[in-house]
C-alpha cells in the first residue's frame, strides 16, 4: 500500500461526500449537545445503533475546515455528549496541523480516511504515547513525506463504518488507560 494525502478541493470533498453518505445511510439523525473545552453546542449527530456510536459531519460551518468529531454511546436529546476523538479535515492543501485527512492508495486507487494520532487531554494524553499503543498493521507511512498515520479504513469498503467505530473503541481505550476511569 502507498498511500498519499489527498490535497485538492475537488478530491477532498468528492471524500467527505462519500464518507459522509456511507456514516449517514447506517444511523438516526439527532439533535444532540457535543461539549469541549471552553463551551458546548448544539449539533446535528448520526447515531449507529448497531454499533453504539455517533458522529458530527459539518463541512458548511467553517471556509476552512471540515468537522468530523465522534463520540461513543447512544446520542441522547437533552444530554451533553463528550468528543472521543476527532478526524477534522482541511477542505485544501497539505497541512497536518490537525488530526484527520483523506489518502488515495497509489496501488489500488482506494481513498482511506486516516488519522495523525493528534489527541490531547489530561496528562499522558497525546500523539507519541497513543501511536505507541497502535499496532504496526494499523499504522501506515504516507509515501514521499514519510509521516506516520494511522490507516482508519477505506471510504469505499463494505466495513467502513465498523473500522471507523474500532478506531473510535481504540481511542475511548487508550484515554481510559491514561486517566485510570
Amino acid at each position: 500500500m502507498r498511500l498519499v494525502k489527498l490535497t485538492e478541493a475537488e478530491d477532498i470533498a468528492n471524500a467527505f461526500e462519500k464518507m459522509s453518505s456511507t456514516i449517514i445511510q447506517q444511523s438516526v439523525a439527532r439533535d444532540i449537545t457535543i461539549g469541549y473545552q471552553g463551551g458546548n453546542e448544539t449539533v446535528t449527530a448520526y447515531w449507529h445503533p448497531q454499533l453504539n456510536f455517533w458522529s458530527r459531519l459539518d463541512s458548511v460551518v467553517n471556509p476552512d475546515k471540515i468537522f468530523c468529531t465522534f463520540g461513543t454511546g447512544e446520542a441522547l436529546v437533552g444530554q451533553t455528549h463528550s468528543i472521543t476523538i476527532e478526524t477534522n479535515l482541511f477542505k485544501e492543501g497539505g497541512s497536518w496541523a490537525i488530526g484527520g485527512a483523506f489518502a488515495k492508495d497509489l496501488v489500488t486507487g482506494k481513498v482511506h480516511l486516516v488519522h495523525t494520532g493528534k489527541i490531547s487531554g489530561s496528562k499522558g494524553i497525546n500523539m507519541n504515547n497513543f501511536l505507541d499503543r497502535i499496532p504496526n498493521g494499523k499504522r501506515w507511512t504516507i509515501h514521499r513525506i514519510k509521516k506516520e498515520i494511522i490507516k482508519i479504513g477505506s471510504i469505499e469498503d463494505d466495513d467502513f463504518v465498523p473500522c471507523l467505530h474500532d478506531f473510535i473503541l481504540d481511542v475511548e481505550k487508550f484515554k481510559k488507560e491514561m486517566t485510570g476511569k
